[in-house]
């Protein structure tokens, strides 16, 4: 940096890597599950009574680039207002630490160690996963008193929200598991169309569990184009998520899909590098370049 910077002081540039720049481990190698592991999350995930998860997703990878990209954006903005640029250094054992809440705070000052806990939070009830008669799975957001309220209407169990064993969070917590049944027994008797439509008409926070065949029907999706189509070199016509976040007055686009291995060697060895026709074709000769 301090070379690069010599010639353009405003440079900002951006490391992404296992540990960082510094400390004892910054030359070990580090992938997005080590990441995941040493930033907390996965200890947190999964089922009580198994090994830790992974999460589905590569999260580690994903939160690094984008603390890389909000980094990059602060520092160009204070170059554009000062002149000078400076390194941006993302860890991604650091971006997943960052989103683990107070985990550090509850076990020292407390001694609450943050454990998996499955589909649910504890003492946080009903907040779960119900089945529908579908086959399919929703999942209902009702811990909060009024909340609850409604829910027992929708059900037609006005009896629930006076139960004393339900009657307050607390409550409501202590008795999870019996609770648990009692919902899923009744979303159990209804389809996934007809128990979301008798949530969402009583106020009841509530979402099917969605895969990837769901996202591409949903009319909330379609409606606000968080499913794109292109047509890839290939050929073939190829759905994508939209793009987040939505600006009301400068809205993002996708320009093109991903170009074929070696689409734009070219244009970076004369562009960037600033190579002569001859010495690409010099190179490509060679076998040292995919034209």
């Amino acid at each position: 940096y301090d070379v690069l910077s010599a010639d353009n002081p405003a440079l900002v540039l951006v490391h992404i890597s296992g540990f960082g720049q510094t400390g004892p481990r910054a030359r070990d190698a580090g992938f997005g599950s080590i990441g995941e592991a040493m930033g907390g999350i996965r200890h947190t995930t999964g089922a009580p009574d198994r090994p830790p998860s992974r999460t589905g997703v590569s999260l580690g990878d994903s939160l690094a680039a984008m603390f890389g990209v909000i980094g990059a954006l602060a520092a160009l903005t204070r170059a554009r207002q000062t002149g000078v640029g400076q390194e941006v250094d993302v860890a991604i054992y650091e971006a997943v630490a960052a989103l683990m809440e107070s985990t550090m705070a509850d076990y020292e000052l407390a001694g609450v160690l943050r454990e998996r806990s499955g589909s649910v939070l504890k003492g946080v009830a009903p907040s779960n996963v119900y089945p529908t008669a579908d086959g399919s799975e929703i999942l209902i957001a009702a811990n909060a008193d009024s909340v609850f309220a409604r829910l027992c209407t929708a059900m037609d169990r006005a009896d629930l929200a006076s139960d004393h064993r339900y009657a307050t969070h607390l409550a409501r917590g202590e008795h999870m598991d019996e609770l648990d049944g009692v919902i899923g027994a009744w979303t159990a008797t209804l389809t996934t169309p007809d128990a979301l439509a008798l949530l969402e008409s009583h106020g009841v926070p509530a979402g099917q569990i969605y895969t990837a065949r769901e996202m591409l029907t949903d009319p909330h999706y379609l409606a606000r184009e968080m499913v794109l189509r292109m047509t890839s070199h290939q050929g073939w016509d190829v759905p994508m998520t939209g793009v987040v976040p939505r600006f009301g007055g400068t809205p993002g686009s996708v320009r093109r899909t991903g170009p074929e291995l070696g689409a734009d060697t070219v244009d970076v060895l004369a562009d960037v590098a600033g190579l002569s026709d001859q010495e690409i074709r010099d190179l490509a000769a060679a076998e040292e370049t995919i034209p």
